[in-house]
């Protein structure tokens, strides 16, 4: 990994901040640095922005860069709060004011929180799940193995998608990111515990499957698992615009193939929901921690964050409540 130009951080920057003899550039070539990127968040319509009379909203497209220590402990070392260095964009290190320091972790950590609601818990379950919810009622019959297998893993799917619209919408793996490796980033449970639930589901669907497909013939004549296949791949999860294909596949040809599909299906409606939903109030009950939203505009110059620019900056009792 290198760092990004857009994220200069230097040696002299967090070199005290790394364990005794190590360095920032042999840090990352041992692999104990990592970076979040938030840019995703740049430049995208901000609460009260258009509408003067509504109390303004602010999150960062932020960065940060945390390092793994010997003892296995991973710490943040540096954020930026824009996506461009500039000298009205510092970079921010334990080294500045405590209050300093504690007020660009609030806001990275208010990056995080909306990347979390809408990609991580909205979109990448309750979303993704929708479509297998709708092709599952329209194609299987409900004495189909795959209904059986799947129906109380989607149960409320629609339901709660339809509510989640209406209140909360209005106006990769673990390997594609670089954390796989326990040795180089230890104490990661999710990853850990993720994998072994992952490899218990799959031996627990394959033997099932086993039950009803002998072969991978049997798989290919199954004409209501092909149809339904089918739907996901040209309705569920349509290629968009000028791509070609989205990697779901159009049939199932094996009996591999299919438990992985339906690996992933219910391991996203079980273990990955709950990792994404029943962890929020650990992570936003106490709202400096993570703050859903941040009503200042952030810092452009070290040094002038005090406790009253933080209390002001965190929401209302107000506007904590869910409609």
């Amino acid at each position: 990994m290198e760092l990004p130009l857009k994220f200069p951080v230097t040696q002299e920057m967090v070199g005290n901040l790394l364990d005794d003899g190590d360095t920032l550039q042999q840090a990352i070539k041992n692999g104990r640095v990592y970076l979040v990127d938030y840019e995703i968040l740049d430049d995208i319509p901000q609460y009260g922005t258009l509408n003067r009379k509504l109390e303004r909203r602010y999150t960062c497209p932020a960065l940060g860069l945390f390092y793994v220590r010997s003892n296995g402990d991973i710490m943040p070392i540096a954020i930026q709060l824009q996506q461009q260095p500039s000298d009205q964009n510092p970079i921010w290190t334990p080294n500045d004011l405590e209050l300093d320091w504690i007020y660009a972790k609030m806001l990275l950590r208010n990056a995080d929180a909306q990347c979390h609601q809408m990609i991580s818990h909205l979109l990448r379950t309750h979303l993704f799940m929708e479509p297998i919810a709708v092709a599952t009622r329209r194609q299987l019959p409900s004495l189909h193995p795959l209904w059986k297998l799947l129906s109380p893993h989607l149960r409320g799917t629609l339901a709660i998608n339809t509510f989640g619209r209406h209140v909360f919408i209005t106006c990769r793996g673990v390997g594609k990111r670089g954390v796989h490796d326990a040795d180089k980033l230890p104490g990661f449970h999710y990853r850990d515990d993720a994998l072994r639930v992952w490899k218990a589901i799959k031996e627990y669907i394959t033997d099932i499957l086993k039950v009803y497909y002998h072969s991978d013939d049997d798989i290919k004549q199954d004409t209501e698992l092909q149809a339904w296949i089918g739907d996901l791949h040209d309705n569920g999860y349509p290629a968009r615009g000028a791509e070609n294909s989205h990697g779901f596949p159009s049939s199932v040809t094996s009996l591999e193939q299919l438990a992985h599909i339906l690996t992933m299906v219910i391991f996203t409606c079980s273990s990955q929901h709950a990792a994404v939903n029943f962890s929020q109030l650990d992570a936003y009950g106490f709202q400096p921690h993570t703050p859903s939203l941040m009503r200042q505009l952030p810092p452009k110059t070290k040094g002038l964050v005090n406790e009253e620019h933080i209390m002001n900056s965190l929401p209302t009792a107000f506007r904590l409540e869910l409609p």
